[in-house]
């Protein structure tokens, strides 16, 4: 842990100390309160009043405390200490209104505190440490609270039972001012509570029928135990007794706590809840036998005990197989709503039979509960591999809830089911499964080693990666199946498996592979010697690879370099930049792989140049996020003269260098950088902050630049409001927005970067527009809780409104940039003679382009032809395979199947789109129905733009359902689509 982690570990281990501490000593307090100036016959109201007591404070205060910005929940804990003080102080004035008022309200003020330690936890560290460090503060909670009930017991004896409120508000205090020193790192706002979307998960509503009937039994056994004490102890004695009884409960769940992780790892999630059911009734006996306050209060303990250490452990791993945003609204549901509602309707079946019965219906009761929940238990443990599983396939197998091993135990079965299944998807989720669990202990299962004969090569690949984890695998196995193995592909992953388990296999018949005529066995011998053989195997193998890399056979030089991504042998540059120009893909592709553990700044330079090609664009950015040099510079070099198209992949990974240099080139980026270029790097520095803290100098420069991106908007706002041109003033508005989208990114990233994840998805999804209603919606949205400065508050809302005015004269002092500039000067053309410009106005009006970027959109345009057809002409004939694109400019052409005109085609639509992209020949006929003008654009120029901005994708897709949904309708006109 960094110093942060340290010193919020401290803090965090008083809060929670602090708050259940404090919970069992006003808890103790205000029963003895109760019991000392009140009938038994009202305990039922007790227990009543406050369950709703506890409801209503949740329910007020849950916006206050639903939350993880300190301020409301500092308010609240502060008016609690002072109604405590006041307490203090009327007591000088003894009544039986004011301890029935305190009573209530000691109750109620127990969840303020203990209600969000938890959440303050979770966010005072990174999920990871959170995870590791989570046992530990439960351990310290048990024994914190253990001396907290010893000092008590003392302090009764001493001072008498008024020591418990005075102890109570010092906690009350201490953890008020740990709460304010403690350093969240996230700050989001939680989702208010909806049950409607947890309702379909079967797993949530079992789980809040368990906890709701244990505490219903909770309820029970606290009437009892208060019952019998209210017969002969006076208010001094009730509060020993209580506080003895929080002591005995604490040392109780200590050991239960520390052996719960070892029970839920070895028997899974059910023996949490059946165990506790079990060990309930087996203490339940007792007290029916003999029901005396002592085996009563026995049974109490128990209760909590298993309630405390093993059901709320329980509890806790059953809400994480819920989607996450779904996790935080069950946690809520449960302990402010089922909890509650299940005391308050225990406490009227209370009402209804103390006034005719003692015990045993109560007895009885605990008897039908515990029954009910045996069953519980059995369907938690069901119902949970159902729903993590689910989670997982939803999650495209990001597998996250699996940080933690035991949550594996709970899926084995599944697993079983998904590797023995036929469906190829099924087994791959399986085998996704296996490879995050990474268990080194365990036998492989029988439905993985079937998989080793299973057709797909490819799911053979993926057994044998599966296979690596597990220690106990049969080499002998492995070696017969080397023998079966067809596939080249598969056989390296096989061999690797080998030399990993055994190496001893592979050398022993290293010259045999090494001169063999498989070069995947070349290349696994080759391997083996360099990491495992002598100084002259080693040269062999050396000459070997030599050779394999320089043969013209496709397949001998994919193993090579599958080879020299596994071995360390220098900085071989020159082969290294032959192998990432070749022509296969594969072969690129797994030599720039091949560069993550070099350290040489002429390979960081040629993958600086991939990141433009398609096929290895991701690669080249992980081989330069791994690779052992500074390369930050570098790329800050790159990023000043490099083209429109390779900006944004060299921008994400200077962004995702973690290094002092790399802040340093982004400081000096921000000012330097084109138009286009300065808008991905404020997403990408707003990113990077979400993930870590950026430093103060940055922070600085990025508020040193606020200034500049003000003028901006200001400039572009004149010259949107001084065009008459639609099509200049729609290049304005354009351009002003995306200033816009750049300044929230900036003063998100200084003011609230945590907040930037719920920004960024609604920042990116939102179109241009030019309505007035929403043109400035996402500015305004956010802009308002982002700004902690009134007076750049002031400056940006005036800029945002239009409300700063910028004279014809000022306007000539502007700098601007390359594209605004051919906009104000362009003057029109048309037909033949139409210029860059235009053609650039002509492609923002067809919807797939109407979002992209001018600078992009001017390389596109530079590419179209203008065309010109006659009516009648066809354009394209049935059978025909076409290269084009064609956007209409003016008139219209008719869409013919089978004789019959499906549609036409007007203005601003595009031909040939559904033919390139399916690439199969085109069964339709296009007849030119209008004489028409129309934009050319070579199959060629479309691909390389959809590889550059890829965000295109997106809008094909909905001109293509569109365009479906268009020839449904037509031909089931009857029929609603879903």
């Amino acid at each position: 842990m960094n110093d942060r982690d340290k010193s919020n570990f401290y803090l965090v281990a008083i809060i929670l100390t602090t708050a259940v501490g404090m919970g069992s000593l006003l808890n103790s307090y205000s029963s003895a309160l109760y019991i000392s100036n009140f009938s038994r016959s009202t305990l039922p109201y007790f227990f009543i009043f406050s369950g709703i007591a506890s409801v209503l404070v949740m329910w007020v205060l849950i916006p206050f405390l639903a939350t993880t910005n300190k301020k409301p929940i500092l308010f609240v804990q502060i008016l609690s200490i002072i109604l405590v003080i006041l307490y203090l102080i009327l007591t000088m004035w003894p009544s039986k209104t004011l301890s029935l008022i305190y009573t209530f309200l000691f109750v109620a003020l127990i969840p303020i505190y203990y209600a969000n330690s938890w959440d303050i936890a979770e966010f005072a560290f990174e999920l990871r440490v959170f995870k590791k460090i989570t046992n530990k503060f439960l351990t310290i909670m048990c024994i914190g609270c253990i001396f907290v009930g010893i000092f008590s017991y003392v302090g009764i004896e001493i001072f008498g039972k008024n020591f418990l409120i005075y102890f109570s508000l010092l906690l009350m205090i201490v953890n008020c001012i740990a709460v304010s020193r403690v350093k969240l790192l996230h700050t989001s706002l939680k989702s208010p509570t909806n049950s409607s979307s947890l309702r379909v998960y079967p797993l949530f509503m079992v789980l809040a029928g368990f906890i709701a009937l244990i505490n219903g039994i909770i309820i029970f056994a606290n009437y009892q135990m208060m019952f019998r004490l209210s017969e002969a102890f006076d208010m001094t004695q009730i509060t020993k007794f209580m506080t003895l009884f929080y002591l005995s409960l604490n040392i109780t769940a200590f050991l239960p706590q520390f052996y719960a992780k070892r029970l839920l790892e070895g028997w899974g999630i059910s023996i949490l809840f059946s165990l506790s059911t079990v060990v309930i009734f087996i203490f339940l006996i007792p007290s029916i036998v003999y029901p005396n306050l002592y085996s009563i209060a026995l049974f109490n303990v128990i209760v909590w005990t298993v309630y405390v250490s093993l059901i709320l452990l329980g509890d806790q791993v059953a809400l994480n197989a819920l989607p996450f945003g779904l996790k935080n609204k069950g946690q809520i549901l449960i302990s402010s709503i089922v909890v509650n509602a299940a005391r308050i309707v225990a406490s009227l079946g209370l009402l209804i039979l103390a006034y005719h019965f003692k015990f045993y219906p109560y007895q009885i009761l605990t008897v039908f509960f515990l029954a009910i929940m045996f069953i519980f238990s059995w369907k938690i443990k069901k119902f949970y591999g159902e729903t993590l599983l689910s989670t997982i396939k939803g999650k495209r197998f990001y597998l996250s809830n699996l940080d933690e091993q035991y949550d594996y135990n709970f899926l084995a079965k599944q697993v079983r089911s998904l590797l023995a299944s036929d469906d190829p998807i099924k087994i791959r989720i399986g085998l996704s499964i296996l490879k995050l669990k990474r268990s080194k202990g365990e036998k492989v299962s029988k439905e993985l080693l079937k998989l080793f004969n299973n057709p797909d090569y490819l799911i053979r690949i993926e057994a044998y990666k599966a296979s690596r984890d597990f220690k106990k695998i049969s080499i002998d196995n492995l070696v017969q199946q080397l023998q079966k193995e067809t596939n080249s592909e598969a056989t390296w992953q096989l061999l690797d498996l080998i030399l990993q388990k055994s190496h001893e296999k592979i050398m022993g018949r290293l010259d045999e592979y090494l001169y063999s005529s498989r070069p995947v066995y070349q290349a696994i011998a080759v391997v083996s010697a360099i990491k495992y053989g002598e100084f002259s195997q080693v040269r062999n193998a050396i000459e070997t690879l030599e050779k394999m890399t320089n043969s013209n056979d496709e397949d001998v030089k994919l193993f090579a370099v599958m080879a020299l991504k596994k071995i360390s042998i220098g900085n071989p540059v020159e082969l290294i930049e032959k192998l990432m120009n070749d022509s296969n893909y594969k072969i690129a592709k797994q030599a720039v792989k091949a560069t993550y553990s070099m350290s040489d700044r002429r390979i960081a330079r040629f993958l600086i140049m991939k990141l433009d090609t398609p096929n290895i664009c991701h690669d080249a950015m992980q081989s330069l996020l791994k690779i052992k040099i500074d390369i930050a510079p570098l790329i800050y070099r790159s990023c000043l003269k490099i083209n429109v198209h390779r900006y944004k992949p060299l921008i994400r990974v200077l962004c995702e260098l973690n290094t002092f240099t790399a802040e340093k080139c982004l400081s000096r980026l921000i000012p330097k950088v084109p138009f286009l270029f300065s808008i991905e790097l404020a997403k990408q520095i707003a990113l990077r902050a979400s993930k870590q803290p950026l430093s103060e100098q940055l922070k600085a420069d990025i508020l040193s630049h606020i200034d500049e991106i003000i003028a901006d908007l200001n400039r572009y706002n004149f010259f949107f409001h001084q065009q008459t041109d639609e099509n200049k003033k729609r290049e304005f508005l354009f351009r002003r927005q995306l200033i816009e989208k750049k300044l929230i990114y900036y003063l998100a990233t200084v003011s609230q970067p945590r907040k930037i994840m719920e920004i960024y998805p609604k920042l990116e999804a939102k179109h241009l527009s030019e309505q007035n209603s929403v043109e400035y919606e996402i500015a305004l949205e956010y802009l308002d809780w982002l700004i902690e400065d009134r007076n750049l508050a002031k400056k940006v809302f005036s800029s945002i409104e239009n409300q700063l005015q910028v004279t014809n004269h000022n306007s000539l002092e502007f700098q601007l940039d390359c594209w605004s500039k051919k906009v104000l000067q362009h003057e029109s053309s048309k037909g033949s003679d139409m210029n860059t410009i235009d053609k650039v106005f002509a492609l923002r009006k067809v919807a797939i382009y109407a979002d992209m970027p001018a600078e992009l959109l001017m390389s596109v345009a530079e590419e179209c032809h203008f065309v010109e057809f006659s009516k009648g002409e066809k354009l394209i004939n049935i059978g025909d395979y076409p290269d084009k694109i064609y956007t209409i400019l003016s008139g219209s052409v008719a869409v013919v199947y089978n004789g019959k005109i499906e549609r036409y085609e007007k203005e601003n639509d595009v031909l040939g789109l559904f033919v390139l992209l399916s690439e199969r020949k085109s069964q339709l006929e296009v007849i030119v129905n209008e004489d028409a003008a129309m934009l050319e654009i070579s199959r060629t120029v479309f691909e390389q733009l959809t590889n550059d901005y890829p965000d295109i994708l997106r809008e094909i897709a909905k001109y293509v359902v569109r365009i479906y949904f268009d020839v449904v309708e037509k031909h089931i006109p009857n029929e609603p689509i879903s």
